[in-house]
């Protein structure tokens, strides 16, 4: 072979060679494509350089004796196929330190980036409201070995109460001349209302803590209770047992009927009962009950006789003189009851 090349000249024969030598790097990279595929493989920032024939991402890491907890997180699935210069990027979890209230200390395993996310995985899994303490802010980045400050806050809900409540009736009275004094008659009944009331209730870790009445509306008004009371008084008269529906104290004067015979005002003969009145005080026709006198009915009027001023008939002159000028208690009488 030798003698054979020193037979082709030289420049021909560099050519050759350098063919040769090119044709075995061919053949030497093939071979070594054929051997596996480069993989770089980055833990926390570093690099490692591994040429491998493994299938998947998991095959790589159990070849290599790449271990992979729980909380560490890889940018490829574990079952992804191994491609010629893929980049596997593994981030490992860090180890955190969380005191609380500058007494409890808890630490854990996290892959989360911030202060802010830890806190919120913290109170998703105990159920507590973490506030940060002065110093450190919920964006900061989280580093291995980190120890957070925190203080518990309580946990605030709140919800809404509907009660409904009675609304006692009002009871009135009214005056009634025209019943028995001492008895009552009921005009309306009374009836309840009622009312709606809407209350926040405040809770602060599940324990109440606060009520505040957001609504009190009446709905249904109450009835008020409305019951008369006889005043009238009960007079016995020769003409039998009257109400009295009202009671005056007159000046009371006389006349005879030795001086006076005739029809009087209302038509009706001057006689014992038949007395005058001021009509616009007391009607004619008015049944009375008078005091020492007896039954009467306002029958007449008088020039003089104006206002409480009643004059009672008398049959003789002697009589009406005994009898003078006087202030009585005159009843009006009303219903007859018997």
């Amino acid at each position: 072979m030798a003698k054979q090349l020193k037979a082709i000249p030289k420049r021909l024969r560099i050519t050759l060679i350098l063919l040769i030598i090119l044709l075995s790097f061919t053949n030497v990279a093939k071979a070594y494509e054929g051997d596996g595929k480069n993989v770089r493989v980055n833990v926390d920032g570093e690099s490692r350089f591994f040429k491998t024939a493994a299938v998947t991402v998991g095959d790589l890491f159990e070849t290599e004796e790449i271990e992979i907890e729980d909380l560490d997180t890889v940018n490829y699935d574990l079952d992804t196929p191994i491609e010629a210069s893929m980049i596997i990027e593994i981030t490992r979890a860090m180890e955190v330190r969380v005191v609380i209230d500058g007494e409890k200390e808890q630490a854990f395993k996290t892959n989360q980036e911030t202060i802010g996310k830890v806190l919120a995985q913290l109170k998703e899994s105990t159920g507590l409201n973490m506030l940060l303490c002065d110093g450190q802010s919920s964006s900061q980045k989280i580093s291995d070995a980190m120890t957070i400050n925190v203080t518990v806050a309580p946990i605030i809900t709140e919800d809404t109460e509907v009660t409904y409540e009675e609304v006692p009736f009002e009871e009135v009275t009214q005056e009634n001349p025209h019943l028995p004094y001492g008895t009552s008659n009921v005009i309306t009944e009374g009836v309840a209302g009622e009312r709606k009331i809407t209350t926040k209730i405040t809770f602060a870790d599940g324990l109440e803590s606060e009520r505040e009445v957001i609504e009190d509306v009446i709905t249904r008004e109450p009835v008020t209770k409305v019951t008369e009371i006889g005043t009238g008084n009960i007079v016995e008269t020769e003409n039998g047992t009257y109400l009295a529906v009202e009671k005056k104290s007159m000046k009371a004067t006389a006349y005879d009927g030795e001086t006076w015979s005739g029809p009087t005002a209302s038509g009706a003969l001057a006689r014992v009962g038949i007395v005058a009145v001021d009509p616009n005080v007391i009607p004619l026709g008015t049944e009375l009950y008078i005091e020492g006198y007896g039954y009467a009915i306002a029958g007449d009027t008088g020039g003089l006789i104006k206002g409480d001023r009643i004059d009672l008939f008398y049959n003789t002159y002697e009589e009406c003189v005994r009898f003078g000028v006087r202030y009585l208690d005159v009843y009006i009488l009303g219903e007859k009851i018997s």
